[in-house]
């Protein structure tokens, strides 16, 4: 191996949900804690409303604007 040629490639984890959407809302059998999981693909096109979901979950405790 120590003289072997490198081509291409790369490696990396790619954690998603099993539908590939975001996970968020509190952490069971925790106070207080929210968690927004990892964001993939569109994720910069949902963030608004993602955003506005979880200041609404972490003040109210419900979201309003996305269920």
């Amino acid at each position: 191996m120590a003289d072997a040629p490198y081509s291409h490639g790369h490696a990396g984890i790619y954690d998603v949900s099993p539908d590939a959407r975001a996970v968020m809302g509190t952490v069971p059998d925790v106070a207080g804690p929210v968690r927004r999981g990892r964001l993939q693909r569109d994720g910069f096109k949902t963030a608004p409303a993602v955003g506005a979901s979880m200041s609404e979950l972490i003040l109210t405790g419900s979201s309003m604007t996305v269920d």
